[in-house]
């Protein structure tokens, strides 16, 4: 390749591709639609995040872990969905499955959650794992790093 080649070649990659500028162009008309869209994405993305609480029903933790993360998840509780003809282990199987976060009470040995803690983090599901700062259980030295204290 002479020098002359070489001034060509540079010339070509210098030159701008009209099309392509005219269809970018048409495309960004108006920058506040686009601003607009992707807010609504993402607001449509933090929507679908959604948070497995794992709780005994008794315990007035829910309503105040749902309180505090409806701003950022869609908090379910097993409880939430109705197991109509199926087996509740599927059930919760699927839930954790299908969720972004899973946050445990820990503050009793329940073997349900226990188990439900061991499916989640098979699966590799972020787990918060939380106590009340009360309970005294042998069982949470296993979890010991894992712990939030409430």
């Amino acid at each position: 390749m002479d020098v002359k080649e070489m001034g060509e070649r540079r010339e070509e990659r210098g030159k701008v591709d009209t099309n392509l500028l005219s269809q970018y162009i048409s495309n960004m008309k108006n920058p506040k639609e686009q601003t607009k869209n992707f807010k609504q994405r993402e607001e449509e993305q933090r929507l679908n995040a959604r948070c497995l609480l794992l709780a005994p029903s008794n315990t007035p933790l829910i309503k105040s872990i749902k309180k505090a993360l409806e701003n950022f998840y869609s908090v379910i509780t097993p409880k939430d969905v109705p197991s109509h003809g199926s087996l509740i282990v599927d059930k919760v199987t699927s839930l954790i499955v299908d969720s972004d976060l899973i946050i445990a009470d820990v503050s009793t040995t329940n073997p349900n959650i226990m188990y439900e803690i061991g499916v989640a983090v098979g699966l590799r599901k972020p787990v918060l794992l939380i106590r009340d700062k009360k309970t005294e259980n042998m069982l949470l030295s296993a979890f010991a790093g894992w712990l939030s204290n409430q």
